[in-house]
């Protein structure tokens, strides 16, 4: 019995012996040399590598490169990593490393096979992201280094904020919805507060909290007075435990808000770019020239002539209406309108911008006199009593224009030129052939008034 206790206490003191020779037991006490390696495990781009897969991850939910995202270099405040050992029975080790440390460094690492993760931390100690890097082989020769790059958890919940301003001539509204990668509401309708900042911007924050993380499409409604002015959508990333309240621009550039100007918004461009006008078909000259900043015209025509109006957007989107003699705005869906006139008639054409808010009214006075109405195609009917000698002669040969009305400030033109004559008598020759129009300008009484006549000129017979 006694030699038996021997052999039995003999047996326990070997398996004794082979524990402590273990890898596992030499990492824990450092007492078997060569069995324990160094290991480094760094996060110095940690932040960036989060910052650059905010942005690609945002692809499928935001238009252009815009998006909400976290201000990662602010919020992460320290790593905690744990090492594994999976060849080996031995006890994890951990530790802990702030942001400025950028490593952490591990020694005494027993010699096997080992799998790292890490955790990065906010302020409050709270987990914000995590990464791993599994089956690392530690030896004992010189310090193992492990990059760690962190991700952001998208398991929980998390929150967003998103401050913009916008011009006050623009919008007086706003209402904001978010939307999934499906494109279905998330949360009710959020209208946010408008403050007055200076006299002419207002600014509104957007914010959310305990929303469920992911990827999502913040969507901005502007109105002015009830009329829709813009839609803009945003791409929100919600990680866990964090505030998203940096917009990252096409640029690539954090900012703590995005600021809207009035070219994002629908054009306020209510002016026409030309008012044509057709006389019986042929195209003709308002006496005064158009100017989009003059509302006021005039021109004359007999009674019962067809009048072709042809006003022209200054953008695109514009809306124009006519009325002839108040009686009422219809819309001019053709971009032309055709009435015969009548004197004293009036057409007025109302042009409402691209935002739906702004107008400018052009009004066309239609006026006839006593005088005697020549037409000069092809230009517009005149009071003007032109007698041309000839309209067709030979080259070398001169027509001459002249008026027995009186007036002033005569400017002639042959094919758009101004010419030097300014009585009311032009002689005009040529000795090219071909086809010339000849136009006139005069004021008489404080109205300008205007014509034109054409004149062939026909080569000479040999």
């Amino acid at each position: 019995m006694r030699k038996q206790l021997v052999a039995l206490s003999l047996l326990l003191i070997a398996g004794l012996a082979v524990s402590c020779s273990n890898p596992a037991s030499a990492a824990k006490n450092s007492s078997t040399k060569g069995s324990v390696g160094t290991v480094k495990v760094a996060f110095k781009d940690g932040s960036k590598a989060i910052g650059t897969r905010a942005s690609s991850n945002l692809r499928a939910v935001k238009r252009g490169s815009r998006a909400i995202v976290a201000d990662w270099d602010t919020t992460i405040k320290s790593y905690a990593v744990t090492l594994h050992c999976t060849s080996v029975s031995t006890a994890d080790m951990t530790a802990t490393a702030s942001v400025a440390d950028g490593s952490v460094t591990f020694s005494s690492v027993a010699t096997g096979t080992w799998n790292v993760s890490a955790t990065a931390l906010n302020i409050e100690g709270v987990t914000v992201g995590a990464g791993s890097a599994s089956g690392q082989e530690i030896s004992s020769e010189g310090t193992t280094d492990i990059p760690i790059s962190i991700s952001q958890t998208q398991t929980g919940t998390g929150n967003f904020s998103f401050t913009f301003r916008f011009p006050q001539s623009s919008a007086n509204y706003v209402a904001a919805r978010l939307y999934d990668t499906g494109n279905t509401a998330v949360g009710d309708l959020i209208v946010p507060t408008l403050t007055n900042i200076s006299t002419t911007l207002f600014e509104a924050t957007v914010a959310e909290s305990g929303v469920a993380s992911g990827n999502y499409r913040l969507q901005l409604s502007f109105s002015r007075d009830g009329v829709p002015v813009g839609i803009y959508g945003e791409g929100v990333n919600v990680w866990d435990n964090v505030t998203s309240d940096q917009w990252l621009n096409p640029s690539g550039t954090y900012l703590s808000m995005r600021t809207f100007s009035e070219s994002d918004f629908a054009s306020g461009d209510a002016s026409l770019a030309d008012l044509g006008v057709m006389v019986d078909g042929e195209a003709t000259v308002i006496p005064t020239a158009f100017d989009s900043s003059t509302t006021e015209y005039s021109i004359y025509a007999s009674e019962g002539t067809s009048i072709t109006f042809v006003p022209v957007e200054s953008v695109s989107g514009q809306k124009v209406q006519y009325q002839v003699n108040g009686g009422g705005y219809s819309t001019l869906y053709t971009g032309e309108f055709t009435n015969p006139v009548q004197s004293g008639d009036t057409v007025d054409f109302l042009v409402t911008a691209p935002d739906h808010q702004t107008t400018k009214i052009y009004t066309v006075a239609i006026l006839r006199s006593a005088a005697t109405y020549i037409y000069f195609a092809p230009g517009i009917y005149t009071n003007l009593d032109f007698t041309a000698e000839s309209t067709e002669v030979t080259e070398g040969n001169t027509v001459q224009i002249s008026s027995a009305t009186g007036g002033s400030n005569w400017q002639w033109f042959v094919n758009g030129t101004k010419q030097e004559e300014t009585t009311s008598t032009y002689s005009f020759s040529s000795e090219v052939p071909g086809f010339f129009t000849i136009c006139v300008t005069v004021t008489v009484d404080g109205v300008v008034y205007s014509g034109s006549v054409n004149v062939t000129v026909n080569p000479n017979q040999p």
